[in-house]
Parts: C-alpha cells; structure tokens; sequence
C-alpha cells in the first residue's frame, strides 16, 4: 500500500524514507472524508504492448453524512467512458485534473449510514510519470516486462488513502506468459484470447485475488519471473525474481523468513502467514507493501543481502496492513513504526553497535526539520521532504525514547498489545499512548507532549569537567545534563 521514496543518506544504508506502497494522501485530501469505501469488485485487463489498462469497478460505499456527490481519485491517465448506479442507470461524471478526481452526481441524494454501489468503466495508456497523482513519480506502469499497478498510483477510484480500509475481489487477466501478483487467496483460469493490433489472438490468463478482511489490497504486480518458495518457520513465501538476480534467491529467502518470524516474537501474528516478495523496476519507487506483498526495486536487490530494506518492508505486514493511521495526524503510527522494526531487527542482526548506527540514521532525520509539530503533521503535504522526514525518523526516535523511559519489558508489551488490540483496524496516537501508560504505570503526557507537540528534538544542555586521576588511574567525569522545559523528564 504505500511506497519508500529516496532521500540522501549514510551507505550502505537503505536509501529511503520510509511512507505507506502506503503513499499517503495529498495535501486536498486533507478535508473532512464524507463516504467509506467498504468493497471493490474489479476487473482489469493489461495490455502490455500497448501499455494499455481497461477496467471496470464496482465501488460499495457507506456515506459519513448526506451526499450528493461521491469524490474518488483516479489516476489522470485514466479516461472514464461511463459511471453506472446500483440499478445499472449512467450517472453524471467529472473529471477534475487537478486533483486526480472523478466527482459523481447523485441524482436522488445518499444519506448518512446508506450503503450504495457505483460502476466505474474506464481505460488508459499507463507507461510514464506525466499524468501520475504525485508529479514526477511513475507510480502505474503497464510494459511488457514488467507491469505494476501500486494503490498509490490511483488506478482504480480510491477514498481517503492510507486511511480507508477495504476489502476487494480482483480479477487481472494478462497475456499467458506474464505472473501476477497480490494480495489473497488466489486462483488462476484461462482468459478468451484477445486480438494484438497487428499481431493476431493473444492467449491470456486471469489471475483472482480475494482479500476479505478490510485493509489496503491495492498494489498488483506482473511479469515474467522465476518464482522461489520456501515454508520454512510456518512461513509460506514465495520470491518473484528477474533471471537477472536469481542466485540471490536464497539469501534473501532465508532473510525474509528470520525478519518475519523475529517480528512475530516481537509483535505476534501477523495478518496471514503467506508472503510474496517481489522485483520490481527501477523506474519506480525503491520499495511497496500490501497485503501479503513485499515490493523492492530491482537496485535493492544486491549481493550483499539488503537486509535493512527488505526488514522494514516486511513490517508493514504489522504496521499498515494490520495496524493503520485513523488520520494523517497519526502517520508516524505506520511510518515510524516500520522504521524503528527495521532498527530493532538491526539490533538482532548486528548487535548494540548496529542499534546505534540505525539510531544515527534516524536522527539525522528527525532533526531535518523542524517547523511543524508532529500532532499537526497532516497539514502538510505529504510528499514533502517535511512531512516524509518526521513521520519516518522523528516517529521512530519517539519510540526509541519511549523503549528508553519505559525499560524493555514494558516496552515490548506497550508494542505487542499495541499491535494485539488494533490488529486489523486503525489507531490514534491517544490508542497508543493510552496502552503505554497502562504498562509504564502513569502518566506520559510529559513525554509526549514534548515530542509530538514541539518542533525538533528535546533540547537538553550540559556542563561537565573533566580530571584527570593519579596513579595512571584514568579520568572521571562530573557535570550535569539540564532542559528548560520542565515537561520533559530523563
């Protein structure tokens, strides 16, 4: 559901902020979410050579209020031939370019708490970053080697992204040759040959993902690759490779299944025991997740097993899949924690000394900027190098700090029951620090109104001497550390 964009980093550390294959919303989608999106029914058909995409989608939504137009984005590559209602009747469609929007007229009106069912019919060329929903950022590619259709890039009408959970039934028929992958059981049958411009019938396969329980299952993946499975540790995963990096299949296998089996130590089950790990384009962000689907581009994919890239991907199974923001306010619930996964699967791998150098990296982030609070992240835009920065590494620095005030053991259990009580559903910072304070045994607003409700890092000052002992003996330090926010206790 979301991506990793790039950013400057440390080497031989993973180039990435980490966000949502959850992408999250931009900065319009910010108002006040009117419907829920509860189900999708799509069929699509991709037709690489001519890197065309043709769909149909039955949305079921639920209006939060009384509406008279249901908004949804789509990807502006996308042209929609026809809207229909839930008796089959055309509905009156706009499009809006400048927010990647279709905007339906409901003739008789939705009121608040009605479930209905709109059908959109659209199709389009999917093959650059022209039209794409974040400028610059090829996010829905459909090519002949290698098709990818994220949920960040809008290819089918999505609502509140990130925040709206969903379920979904989707039916990708491609040519013969080509595997897809998603998120849900999965079943594959023989698709009705359909004639290439030129090139005669082409022979083709549909490939049906069924995700049941509401979450984010909008990334489908296609090409021609080798597949590796492996069932080691209870852990149904398979690797979709390019022939290209196929020796490393092993070493990142057995990586994958110690990422993941150490999160379920850490945070318990996840969502579904099966896990695809797939090679994606270089073209296109460095790393997506969805349900059962760990995405990384074909650049991540080194010798030199990735392990910090391919951990934080994997723990979005935990935070995003299972556990979402309720706002964009509380993003950092999902970005940060992925982020400090990675760091404590650091530390597992490499010891103290790696939790330091990760600490580093994380810090170095937080501290990029500082002119917006935490708790009103929402207000900006999501793309921004700001709102990218804090989410990512100054929320995973909060909880670095808080395992530091809280001690191992009540940290571990804040996270796992954390990750226990709102698995499947989302979650607010008062969720999380309602949990913290029950295991640490008091109160936090001290620490969380100093992180989440300032800008920056607490600031601390220190005065120390240092002497020099006799005898050879050494030196001693004494001095002392000193805040001036009162609120914030060390």
């Amino acid at each position: 559901m979301s991506f990793q964009p790039r950013r400057h980093c440390r080497a031989l550390v993973p180039c990435v902020i980490f966000l949502v294959l959850l992408l999250a919303a931009p900065a319009w989608a910010a108002e006040k979410t009117r419907l829920r999106v509860d189900d999708y029914q799509i069929d699509a058909e991709l037709s690489p050579h001519s890197h065309k995409l043709t769909a149909k989608a039955k949305v079921k939504f639920t209006a939060l209020e009384d509406l008279n137009i249901a908004s949804f984005e789509l990807h502006n590559g996308l042209r929609v031939n026809k809207v229909l209602d839930e008796r089959g009747k055309p509905l009156s469609a706009e499009r809006v370019t400048q927010d990647s929007t279709v905007r339906v007229q409901l003739p008789n009106g939705l009121s608040k708490d009605s479930a209905t069912t709109l059908t959109f019919d659209y199709e389009g060329e999917l093959n650059s970053a022209d039209e794409s929903p974040v400028q610059g950022l090829k996010l829905a590619s459909i090519d002949d080697d290698t098709s990818y259709l994220l949920y960040a890039g809008r290819w089918f009408p999505v609502n509140a992204y990130g925040i709206n959970r969903f379920t979904a039934t989707m039916n990708v028929t491609v040519p013969a040759h080509m595997t897809v992958i998603g998120s849900g059981k999965q079943s594959i049958s023989n698709a009705a040959a359909t004639k290439r411009p030129s090139a005669g019938a082409v022979s083709g396969k549909t490939y049906t993902f069924v995700w049941d329980k509401p979450s984010f299952p909008g990334t489908i993946v296609a090409g021609a690759f080798q597949e590796f499975k492996s069932d080691e540790a209870g852990l149904d995963l398979h690797l979709f490779l390019k022939p290209l990096h196929k020796d490393l299949a092993a070493a990142y296998a057995e990586t994958a299944v110690k990422e993941f089996t150490y999160y379920v130590t850490l945070y318990g089950p996840a969502p579904s025991t099966t896990l695809r790990v797939v090679e994606i384009p270089d073209d296109t962000v460095p790393s997506a997740w969805a349900p059962e689907v760990a995405a990384i581009a074909s650049r991540g994919l080194t010798q030199k097993v990735n392990y910090r890239l391919l951990a934080n991907t994997i723990a979005h199974q935990w935070w995003g899949v299972s556990v979402s923001p309720s706002s964009r306010d509380d993003w950092w619930l999902n970005d940060g924690f992925a982020r400090y996964s990675e760091a404590r699967y650091v530390e597992q791998a490499a010891g103290k000394a790696g939790l330091e150098e990760a600490v580093k990296d994380m810090s170095v982030g937080a501290l990029a900027y500082d002119t917006v609070p935490l708790s009103t992240i929402g207000k900006l835009d999501v793309f921004s190098p700001e709102f990218q920065s804090l989410v990512t590494d100054k929320g995973a620095m909060i909880l670095h700090m808080l395992r530091w005030v809280e001690g191992d053991q009540k940290f571990d259990q804040t996270m796992r029951t954390f990750a226990s009580k709102f698995a499947g559903k989302s979650a607010s910072l008062d969720d999380f620090r309602a949990i913290a304070e029950q295991n640490y045994g008091d109160k936090l607003t001290w620490f969380f109104s100093q992180w989440l409700d300032s800008t920056g890092a607490p600031e601390f000052k220190t005065k120390y001497t240092i002497y020099r002992l006799g005898n050879g003996k050494g030196f001693r330090v004494v001095g002392q550390i000193s805040q001036d926010l009162d609120l914030f206790r060390m």
